[in-house]
């Protein structure tokens, strides 16, 4: 699809889409060239365009996406905005989003609920660290990204929801004020 091609050669070629008319006559480098033919050849494989040119658009943002993370979706849109429907409250509320990925949820929420603290957590060193790149372009000390482990708020409350899941416990529980998700 058109669409799909123009991302392909912005990325190879490292241009904004305005840019790329004004370079309709030039020819390209043999490096360009490999690179858009790279990327080309990994489209029709199947993989995500998101994985190609590395970033996925969500809510307001533009994020940073690698293999190392799962490509934020429209529908989980949908879930941030059913969150901000239905906890319309402007006080101070925590908020853990396990298994964050990209970050996507936390931040967004962060976005639009400037007094809620959200703990982000995932078990993948790597994901973690497109969330930390992700939290840092957005947002400021609102939103904590770490191991699960290390995220104890300063009331002493550790979510270990993650941890129950896996250990097939019938419920999760989260301290009054909180939204675990």
């Amino acid at each position: 699809p058109p669409l799909e091609i123009d991302l392909i050669l912005m990325t190879a070629l490292q241009k904004t889409r305005a840019e790329l008319f004004s370079l309709l006559n030039n020819s390209l480098l043999q490096s360009e060239e490999n690179i858009i033919l790279e990327l080309i050849k990994r489209r029709i494989k199947g993989e995500p365009i998101a994985y190609l040119i590395g970033t996925q658009s969500f809510w307001t943002m533009e994020l940073l996406v690698t293999r190392d993370t799962l490509i934020p979706r429209p529908e989980t849109e949908c879930l941030v905005d059913w969150i901000l429907h239905h906890f319309t409250h402007s006080e101070k509320m925590c908020v853990a989003d396990l298994g964050t990925g990209t970050g996507a949820i936390a931040i967004a929420l962060a976005l639009e609920k400037n007094a809620w603290q959200i703990d982000a957590t995932d078990q993948s060193p790597e994901a973690l660290a497109v969330a930390k790149k992700n939290v840092v372009k957005y947002v400021t000390n609102q939103c904590r990204v770490g191991d699960i482990t290390l995220l104890v708020r300063s009331a002493g409350i550790a979510f270990r929801a993650k941890r129950a899941v896996f250990e097939n416990e019938k419920t999760t529980r989260c301290e009054p004020g909180c939204l675990c998700l």
